[in-house]
């Protein structure tokens, strides 16, 4: 299994010092969404290659 560890620091989520740092965050977390979202694609796509072999 691989293991990669977030892009994001969650206490500085938790804890925004003000909106702009809130924004930043936030934009880093929908990134992390992104790849995750692509790595879900690839193996759905894997997934379904070996089925209809």
């Amino acid at each position: 299994m691989n293991v990669a560890s977030l892009n994001f620091d969650l206490y500085a989520l938790a804890q925004p010092k003000n909106r702009n740092d809130l924004i930043a965050l936030a934009g880093e977390v929908l990134a992390e969404l992104d790849a995750i979202d692509q790595h879900l694609d690839t193996a759905f796509a894997r997934c379904e290659a070996l089925s209809a072999a």
